[in-house]
This record gives structure tokens, sequence and C-alpha cells, in this order.
């Protein structure tokens, strides 16, 4: 309960719109302390359900990384993939 009120903190703390708002709600949620990993996970998630992937910042999309041989790419071909053919 309480990563998630600390994520819903950042989150309407942060300033700005799009990759602005994303980035600035995430740093405040990490910068927060506790468990960073599951605050941030937690309005990492909220933020995409409101901005969606083009907000990520192109550099933090070229850092992703999935299953072994996976990058950011691969790992949204992926999801488009599994979407089509459960549709």
């Amino acid at each position: 309960m309480h990563a998630l009120q600390t994520a819903w903190w950042a989150i309407t703390h942060a300033g700005g719109q799009g990759s602005e708002h994303l980035t600035g709600a995430l740093e405040l949620a990490v910068r927060a302390g506790g468990d960073t990993d599951t605050t941030a996970a937690i309005a990492g998630a909220l933020l995409g359900a409101r901005w969606g992937a083009s907000a990520v910042p192109p550099r933090w999309r070229e850092m992703l990384h999935g299953w072994p041989g996976h990058r950011g790419d691969d790992l949204v071909r992926l999801a488009h993939e599994t979407v089509a053919h459960t549709g």
C-alpha cells in the first residue's frame, strides 16, 4: 500500500506533460526512497497507461532489454503479435 501511495504522490506532484511528466514522476518515485523498484514499477505502469510508450524517452527505450537476445523493439513487436493472436 505504501508503494502505491508513494507512486500516486509522485505522479500527482510531477510537472509537465507527456515525456516530461513521465520522467519527472519516475524520478520523484525513486528519490522518495523506500521500496523504490516497486514504487517506480507501479508509477511506470500508471504513467504508461496515461501517456503510452511514446512518452518513454528514446534513450530509455534503447536501454530496454528483456528475455536474452531481445531489445526494446523486439518486446514491442512481441506485444503486438500477442494482441493480434488473442484478439
